[in-house]
This record gives structure tokens, sequence and C-alpha cells, in this order.
């Protein structure tokens, strides 16, 4: 069996959530067969070699939006299954670069990873309606979020909000009615999309986020270098993120403006590693302004920023999902602050595999009171190994997709 796979970011080396949970459904997919990868984002991949099979990537050269001028601008934008962040990521080229390797590689199955990836469905169904859509977040629910804080003040605001909110319902609803099977990451991700669009429950499977559990053994011997500009005596905190994903975004720039302020008047030496793709201006502003903030942007390999973590704190408030921010620092062995949407999705409990705080003085405090006790940060790196050791490698997530791939067998 062939699979081929069409994302919006580069899985391998996998930084930040979609990355990771994409290299981890191709190497679970990978079990069965050669597996093809095409994408589209700005940039290029480190390599666009892989074990698996092909690796056909277009590069985005130009991500922004261009505001409507003319009337048809607004028509165009306007449209019930369009969205801004669609149009970002398709070209005709790059449909048409998919369309030879869908020719060349003749998959039996095609996973479409995230919504934002719509526009290129036309192209895959016009090849095969054999599709899973891999939908890592409920999107509309994360647009609900973004509908109630509008960027901008204003009735013109709050109506693009809405606008917005209803394309992504259009678009999510689409592509989980016509897929032959949706993946999502947890059972409340399931029970929203059920019930948000009326899906039946054997069309919708779980497959958990995982962790290459072993790929981080090094960083919990401490065996690798510090990276630049880092010194053994430096004592930072990690969120690394895709800094091109809303949560991620209003979770850094909360974590910059309200958060880190308290701890640098507590630990005036104190360092914040943001680490990730597409960090926004405002995160380059502020390391340019503060040589104790460290924004790298999308780095070839990000265990050495985890062996350089003393703490890592996830100050997510929006989105769905299982979160591989804190898998990653589990499986390092690195103690977490985090809210509750930050672990949601996860079976943890505070105080005993990480500490949950809600406002920004309580993470702030809390992230303090790790640093100073070593014992407290021992206990719950331990405990939340043994965690996502029990229910989260990859070898969980592997039979998930068999499973899944199985009942598939059934309707082929």
């Amino acid at each position: 069996m062939k699979t081929l796979f069409c994302l919006r970011s580069s899985p391998c080396p996998p930084i930040g959530g979609a990355p990771l949970r994409n290299w981890q459904n191709i190497n679970a997919m990978a079990q069965h067969g050669p597996v093809a990868i095409f994408s589209a984002f700005p940039g290029e991949p480190a390599s666009t070699q892989q074990p698996f099979g092909p690796w056909e990537h277009f590069n985005i050269r130009d991500m922004s939006y261009a505001e409507p001028e003319h009337w048809h601008d607004y028509l165009f934008a306007l449209r019930p299954w369009g969205h801004e962040a669609c149009d970002r990521y398709f070209r005709p080229a790059a449909a048409q670069q998919l369309q030879a390797l869908l020719q060349s590689f003749q998959p039996d199955w095609v996973v479409l990873g995230e919504p934002w990836m719509y526009r290129y469905w036309p192209t895959i169904r016009a090849f095969t309606r054999k599709i899973i859509f891999d939908n890592h977040n409920v999107e509309a629910q994360v647009s609900l979020y973004q509908d109630r804080l509008p960027r901008r003040p204003g009735l013109r605001a709050k109506l693009e909000a809405r606008l917005r909110h209803q394309q992504v319902l259009n678009l999510e609803r689409t592509l989980c009615r016509r897929s032959r099977q949706v993946w999502v990451c947890s059972d409340l991700d399931r029970a929203e999309l059920t019930q948000l669009y009326g899906l039946p429950p054997k069309q919708v499977s779980v497959i958990p986020n995982g962790i290459d559990i072993d790929r981080f053994e090094p960083v919990r011997e401490n065996r690798l270098p510090l990276p630049a500009p880092l010194k053994p005596e430096d004592t930072a905190i990690l969120f690394a993120a895709t800094f091109d994903y809303s949560a991620n975004i209003w979770a850094a720039e909360w974590l910059l403006t309200e958060i880190y302020p308290r701890l640098q008047q507590q630990r005036p030496d104190l360092k914040l590693m943001l680490v990730g793709r597409a960090p926004t201006p405002l995160m380059q502003a502020a390391a340019q302004q503060n040589s104790n903030i460290i924004v790298p942007g999308i780095v070839d390999d990000i265990l050495p920023y985890y062996q350089a973590a003393a703490a890592v704190v996830v100050p997510l408030r929006h989105g769905s999902g299982t979160r591989l921010k804190l898998l990653e620092a589990f499986a390092a062995k690195r103690a977490v602050v985090s809210t509750a949407k930050g672990a949601e999705g996860l079976a943890v409990v505070s105080g005993q595999h990480l500490v949950l705080a809600e406002t920004a003085e309580a993470i702030a405090n809390q992230l303090l009171q790790l640093l100073q006790d070593n014992a407290q940060a021992q206990q719950l790196q331990d405990q939340a190994f043994a965690l996502v050791r029990s229910q989260h490698s990859w070898e969980l997530s592997q039979s998930w997709v068999q499973q899944s791939m199985e009942r598939l067998g059934s309707v082929l």
C-alpha cells in the first residue's frame, strides 16, 4: 500500500505540533508501504530526502495577504468555501506539481493534513476518492474563539471574524463529510466533530499524538551541547511551537508581554527561548531589545534547546488536539507549567505530572517555584516520563493507525 501526505509544513525535522504529528503518522503509514510527501510553505526544507519515498516541495515565496481593493477582490474573499489561510498556501503551479506526483507515485491513499490545504482538494479528488483528512484541531472551535477576540476593533473587524468562522465551518464540514475517514487527536475532538457536522462515529478515528521517546534519550542523559548563545551557567525556559498558528502566536505574545516580565523581576538573568518556524515581528523585536530572549526561528534540531531548558512553559489559551509540546517535554524529562487548555486531551494531574496555572501571575510564580525546588521538578519529570512512555509512545500511535486502516479495509 502506498500513501501520499499533502502538508503545509516540513515534517522532518519535526519541530512544533503539526510537524510532529505529521512525522508520527508518516512513520506509521510507512509500516504498510512507501510514503510520498507533497509540501507547500515558505522556504525550503533542510532536505527533501526522506526514508520512505519521494518528497516534492513547492516554495511559497510570498505569504502576504493582500487586502481587497476592488469589488471582485471582495467577492473572492467572501466566497463561502474560501479562507485567507487556504489562499496563502495555494499556488496553481504547486497544484500542478502535486498532480505530477500523484501520477508518478500512484498512491493508494492520500492523507490531507489540516483544512488549510483545502484548495488542493480538487487536484486530489480528480485522482482518487480514497482520501483521509487528518484534522489536527477542531478548527471551527478555534475560529469561534478568534471570532470573540477580533484583532482589530470595530464593526468591520467583527464581521470579518464572523465570516472567517463561517468559512472554516464550511471548509471543515466539507472535508469531514467527503473524506473516507477523518483522523483526530483525542476523544474530545471526536465528540465535537461528530456533533458539529453530524458525522457517523465510525468515520472518525482517534489517532492520539505520540512521541519517539528514544529520540530524547540524549537530552535525558544531558549529552548534548548547548545551542548558542547559551552557556552552562545560564538558566532558561522554553516554549517551542510553530508561530504561524494563531493559538501559538497569542500564547507567545502573552508570554512576552505579561509572564516573562514578571519572571525577570525575580530572575533578571533568566533566558526565554521561543523556538520554531515563523516567529512574529513582535517576537523578533523583543529578541533585539532584550538579549535574554532567544528567537532562533526554525532550527535543524530542537533537542539542544530542550537540553538547555530548566523548565518548559505552555501558555496556550485556545486550540484543540492533544499537546505535543507537553509530550516532548515529558519525553525530555523537563518540568512543565501549562494552562489547562495547554494540557487538554491528556490524562495529566496537576502536581503529579506538571503544574497547571491560568493567570500570568500564577504561571510566573509556578515557574519560579520549580526553578528553585529541584526535588519538586524531579518528581514531576519522573512521573510525566512514566506517563508518556505508557500512553503516548510511537508504538501505540502506530497501533491506532493500524486499527484505523483495518476498518477502512472493510469499505474499500
